[in-house]
């Protein structure tokens, strides 16, 4: 806890009532007398407001930890996704996830859980296994999930997907999504990619370690634009990732390290 101190000048006006405020009651509070407590990891805008007049001033307050040895617990805002935590994780049955009983998780598999929003995600800092197909997520944060190397987020409505600082991931499976673009120029360990069913039509895989066979090379075409109407995706690739791919996906006329799929 601390206190946030307000005033109001000049000193002798002759209301020197404050109203206090937070607007997320979940990660910190505020009390009359500008006592914040922290209960949660995430940012909080404390406001105060002069009675008369109606001048107000802003701080934003970032929750990290917590002192004297208290839990710091996780805002996890969607129910179904804080359920499904809480059924496999919850180890002091408190009914909340707290950084410490996140930082040792190494597999979340939250498929078919109708979650639409993974906040709180970012905590789980040691998750290697991230499976969250089958929901109608529209956007996916895994920017702090740096250990992560397998994921699948599959079956969704992501329309963007950044994996520059997941360097660790092997295997990604994002396919049936809204994608329209894919960037894998730091994902250099990744040599599982399935993408197809998405608008993506250009996709470099020349620095991952792609090297699936030819029977798979589906996982990279198959794009659609309205679901039904094949499209075209031109892979750029090495001569030594080219070889998985049969003859006659080949379109000589382009240079050699590039063809052309249309599935």
């Amino acid at each position: 806890t601390f206190t946030l101190q307000a005033s109001i000048i000049p000193d002798d006006a002759t209301n020197q009532k404050l109203i206090r405020a937070t607007d997320k009651n979940e990660v910190a509070t505020v009390n009359e007398t500008g006592k914040v407590t922290a209960l949660s990891v995430g940012t909080a805008n404390i406001t105060v407001i002069s009675e008369d007049g109606g001048i107000t001033s802003t701080c934003k307050v970032t929750v990290t930890e917590v002192g004297g040895g208290d839990p710091i617990f996780i805002n996890i805002p969607d129910t179904n996704f804080k359920t499904y935590l809480v059924e496999k994780f919850d180890t002091d049955g408190n009914g909340e996830i707290s950084t410490a009983e996140a930082e040792v998780i190494g597999t979340i598999i939250c498929t078919v859980r109708h979650i639409s929003d993974l906040i709180g995600i970012e905590h789980f800092t040691n998750l290697n296994v991230l499976r969250c197909g089958d929901n109608p997520l529209t956007s996916l944060d895994v920017s702090k999930n740096t250990k992560l190397r397998w994921l699948s987020c599959r079956s969704n409505q992501l329309t963007s997907l950044d994996l520059s600082k997941n360097t660790a991931l092997t295997t990604l499976a994002c396919s049936d999504n809204q994608l329209t673009s894919l960037d894998l120029s730091n994902n250099t360990e990744s040599a599982s990619i399935v993408v197809h069913n998405n608008r993506i039509s250009t996709l470099d895989i020349s620095t991952t370690a792609y090297s699936a066979g030819s029977t798979n090379k589906a996982t990279l075409g198959g794009q659609t634009t309205d679901g039904t109407t094949p499209q075209t995706i031109t892979v750029t690739m090495t001569t030594y990732q080219r070889k998985y791919f049969d003859a006659d996906d080949k379109d000589d006329s382009l240079n050699s390290d590039v063809i052309v799929i249309t599935l």
